[in-house]
């Protein structure tokens, strides 16, 4: 995955799969956008990290704009916590 570049060459992922999702709503749905013959496994792998993470990041900010609090420690469990 490391000879993919940051943005996959335009390959995003939208990672909303769970039904009745709270955010951004149930009427969201999970996608792949961009897909081309130039990518590669490689390209929809980094797509998915960036995704989950871009929704964290989404979840770490709407948390802190409700509490009024900075978070400034935060801690992922599960298989992808691990990943390069």
């Amino acid at each position: 995955m490391s000879e993919v570049p940051p943005g996959s060459m335009g390959l995003t992922l939208q990672p909303y799969w769970s039904p009745g999702l709270r955010v951004p709503g149930p009427e969201a749905k999970g996608a792949i956008i961009g897909w081309g013959d130039v990518h590669t496994r490689g390209h929809l792998y980094r797509a998915i990290l960036e995704g989950v993470a871009y929704a964290l990041r989404e979840g770490k900010e709407r948390t802190e704009k409700r509490s009024h609090a900075a978070i400034t420690d935060l801690r992922v469990a599960g298989g992808g916590s691990q990943s390069d």
